[in-house]
């Protein structure tokens, strides 16, 4: 039970934060509400922390597209954990703290945006998001991940999108110089 909505498990709901002067939603705030279909964020909102919108279970989650803010700097371990749901999500290019297992076990997720700009992503692989410990091992990935769009960055390092298999789209940067060796290597587009 969250301690926002204690009567959750009843309901089916929007929400809308007002712009308010709202910075950061703490850990477990939106923990485990699983009739929640969509959720409108502040703008001035700087910081997601750990298992904000995160559910204890897989397959418990209505929530299906979630909205950033542009302002967003950080983003806590497992934010978005076993929300089943999720088919879309953008991580502003203004992210620059991220915690491990963002997007870990989202299965539903169709379309990824986001930028590999960022300092703490820069040498990361694209698996990080979903939970895995290296370019090509653990996490739980989507397995209907078609498009990933990144918005920004110079570099696409080595074994970036090794080993996902449902991707069809990827949209590389117009700042992209460099791309490493096996950036794509088995991207299959199954």
């Amino acid at each position: 039970s969250s301690d926002l909505f204690p009567s959750h498990d009843r309901l089916c709901f929007p929400v809308t934060i007002p712009p308010t002067n709202l910075v950061r939603l703490g850990s477990y705030a939106l923990y485990n509400i699983g009739n929640l279909t969509e959720i409108e964020l502040p703008n001035n909102l700087t910081e997601i922390a750990q298992f904000s919108f995160a559910h204890a279970a897989a397959n418990t989650s209505r929530l299906q597209y979630i909205d950033l803010p542009t302002g967003l700097l950080t983003l806590g371990n497992s934010v978005f954990s076993n929300n089943t749901s999720l088919l879309e999500i953008t991580i502003p290019d203004t992210v620059i703290s991220m915690g491990t297992s963002v997007l870990n076990n989202t299965l539903a997720l169709t379309k990824f945006r986001g930028s590999i700009d960022s300092p703490l992503l820069a040498n990361r692989f694209f698996r990080y998001f979903f939970g895995g410990s290296s370019a090509t091992a653990g996490g739980t990935i989507p397995t209907n991940l078609q498009t990933v769009e990144l918005t920004a960055g110079n570099t696409l390092v080595a074994s970036y999108f090794q080993s996902f298999t449902t991707i069809q789209t990827i949209f590389l940067p117009t700042t992209l110089t460099t791309i490493g060796n096996n950036a794509c290597h088995i991207v299959t587009g199954k």
